[in-house]
């Protein structure tokens, strides 16, 4: 196993935790992140150690893709194990003997006190939950075992802070890669990581409900342009028909057809196919060959309960369509995301 150590606050411990976590084939990457600690690593034993040394201090994201570069140069093909200086050696063992029984998979090491203290921490999890379908006890491990392909997969990803693993996660959930949580107590408050920031630490999971939100609201806009013009432009046809009940119909072939209905399929073919190359190439990433069969498919169901919360408002309530379809809109938008990131675009692989 190749086990990249981040050091600068607890360099007494690196002998202990190097001596604990030494094997046949064990192999380490210290990362001095350019602190002013002033380690010295002349004590420690030379054999199958390498160091990484930065002039000056960097976040932990940049450290570890720093990291996992050296590990690809190297072509490591093992598990790499992501540990602090401040960790103890049992919880690290601990760890890295879950992931050794599968070899496959991440494995976390979780410090549930810190997780379930942090308001922050909450709100993240809760976020990624709803944007990956995916619940994580802890989104910024102490301890983390990755298999050798995640590594080559995302060392070159946007992301120098703590957001680099939330990415890590995010790429695993996307490749149906299993993650496993090890949870233990820290006794001492060592283990803590530096302080989160809500908005900076998790920009991957906010990032992703961003980029949705914006395709929505553009499309949202075509959708809506076309609804109202299309609308007004076929009642105002002299061979229209109007009803007492603010409803009005249009004959073709024998039947006569409901002008919102028409308006609004009409609109949502134009305005969904547009959010379907958004959301496929810019949201979810996602080269599914029968993502757009469900993505349609589902875009029956919500136009089918569009038109009906619609006919509701604008028939029972007496609100104008104007009114009306912004509100349907709102309504819908949750389920609307929920679906596509479970359902439409579940993974970035061809299906």
């Amino acid at each position: 196993m190749f086990i990249i150590i981040i050091t600068g606050s607890f360099p007494q411990r690196l002998e202990n935790l190097i001596s604990g976590l030494s094997f046949a084939d064990s192999r380490f990457l210290i990362v001095d992140n350019g602190s002013e600690c002033g380690l010295n690593f002349a004590s420690l034993p030379s054999d199958r150690i390498s160091i990484l040394r930065f002039e000056k201090p960097v976040k932990r994201g940049r450290a570890i893709k720093s990291a996992f570069k050296h590990i690809i140069d190297a072509n490591e093909r093992n598990g790499v194990m992501i540990i602090n200086d401040n960790c103890s050696v049992q919880h690290a063992r601990k760890v890295m003997d879950t992931w050794l029984k599968s070899q496959s998979g991440i494995v976390m090491g979780i410090d549930k006190s810190a997780a379930e203290q942090s308001t922050a921490h909450r709100l993240t999890r809760l976020l990624f939950a709803v944007t990956s379908g995916t619940h994580i006890g802890c989104l910024f491990p102490e301890i983390t075992v990755l298999p050798p392909e995640v590594p080559r997969a995302i060392f070159d990803t946007v992301g120098d802070g703590d957001d680099y693993d939330v990415y890590e996660l995010l790429y695993a959930v996307n490749n149906h890669i299993e993650i496993t949580e090890v949870p233990f107590c820290n006794s001492d408050g060592t283990y803590r990581r530096g302080a989160f920031k809500l908005i900076r630490d998790s920009w991957q999971v906010y990032s992703m409900i961003l980029r949705f939100m914006l395709s929505s609201f553009g499309c949202f806009l075509i959708d809506y342009s076309i609804l109202l013009s299309l609308s007004a432009i076929m009642k105002g046809l002299p061979f229209a028909i109007h009803t007492e009940a603010s409803r009005s119909f249009l004959p073709i072939l024998g039947f006569n057809a409901d002008i919102h209905l028409i308006a609004l399929v009409t609109a949502r073919l134009v305005s969904s196919f547009c959010n379907y190359l958004l959301n496929r190439r810019l949201v979810f990433h996602s080269a599914s060959r029968i993502s757009l069969v469900k993505y349609y498919l589902l875009l029956v169901l919500l136009l089918s309960a569009n038109y009906l919360l619609i006919s509701l408002l604008t028939c029972q309530c007496g609100l104008g369509l104007w009114l009306a379809q912004p509100i349907v809109q709102l309504v819908l938008y949750p389920v609307n995301f929920v679906l596509q990131r479970k359902w439409v675009f579940p993974d970035g692989k061809n299906n």
